[in-house]
């Protein structure tokens, strides 16, 4: 198996065997768009062990909110409603070291810094918290700047800098060396941001939002690359480049997922009606050929 999935649960993170979800997928090609498949094309036959339950991990005390892997799949950091961060050894099942603890309340997201060493996490409590994964000690005070609960999280593809997106319609870059932010705030979006993605060049930040809107962004000049991305009717909850970063992709409360051309800022084909009920999350394959959604009900 070349990964482990993970399924969250009140108090628990439940790993589940597999190198992929069997959720929707869409194969896409940019000459003849995208088309729905029930499996990645080149996916072959499912081991046997696929969707099995690998272990339970055991210790936080409230529901799991977020959950990411390092980017060598050693180590799980997951964050919850006990304000706190845990580590856990993805090949033992065991915790790693202590919980980190700095949050005030709830942990939303957490994600890892592209060469693995640094971890993020954000909260309710307004802040994002940076940490030394080797270490597990905090590095320096949380980041303040935000004014209400911060929902979504992401680095540079350079691992430099980092984007936050807010209950208070915001997005904020910061500077992880120096942990300041860059500038003021971006603003344009009229409801919680929910959702936040570098390109893969670092140069375009797409964010999105409960105004059902998808914005783009210039990192350099940190200005709004033209009108909002406009079609979804409902919440939008994710947002993710494709590997070239011509193509982006959105997804959210109103059950389809969009392609749109980030260079024309128009939508490539019709919404993708994955059949999960409201999409909650997104992932683009390393190629960009396939894309899974992950909504209401999980399928593997």
């Amino acid at each position: 198996m070349k990964s482990t999935l993970i399924q969250e649960q009140a108090g628990t993170v439940q790993l589940v065997a597999g190198s992929s979800p069997r959720g929707a997928f869409f194969d896409y090609n940019p000459a003849l768009g995208p088309s729905a498949s029930p499996a990645p094309a080149n996916a072959g036959p499912l081991p046997a062990q696929f969707g099995q339950q690998v272990a339970i991990l055991n210790g936080h005390t409230g529901t799991v909110d977020g959950v990411a892997f390092s980017p060598d799949g050693r180590l799980l950091a997951s964050g919850g409603s006990d304000n706190t961060v845990r580590l856990w050894d993805v090949a033992t099942g065991q915790l790693s070291g202590q919980p980190l603890e700095s949050h005030a309340t709830t942990v939303t997201p957490v994600v890892f810094s592209p060469d693995g060493r640094t971890l993020d996490s954000a909260s309710t409590d307004r802040t994002l918290q940076l940490w030394d994964a080797a270490t597990r000690q905090p590095l320096g005070d949380p980041l303040k700047g935000h004014t209400s609960s911060v929902w979504s999280v992401a680095f540079s593809p350079d691992g430099k800098m980092l984007a936050s997106g807010s209950t208070d319609q915001t997005v904020r870059l910061w500077d992880v060396a120096a942990r300041q932010p860059i500038g003021e705030p971006l603003k344009g979006h009229t409801s919680t941001v929910y959702g936040v993605a570098f390109s893969p060049d670092g140069k375009v930040l797409a964010s999105a939002s409960e105004d059902k809107t998808v914005r783009l962004w210039d990192v350099a000049k940190r200005q709004a690359l033209g009108r909002p991305l406009t079609g979804h009717t409902g919440i939008v909850y994710g947002v993710a480049f494709g590997p070239d970063g011509k193509m982006l992709v959105s997804a959210g409360q109103d059950q389809t997922a969009r392609l749109w051309d980030v260079a024309t800022r128009q939508p490539l084909g019709e919404p993708l009606q994955g059949q999960v009920g409201v999409v909650y999350g997104l992932a683009l394959s390393p190629y960009g050929k396939t894309l899974a959604l992950a909504g209401d009900t999980v399928r593997l």
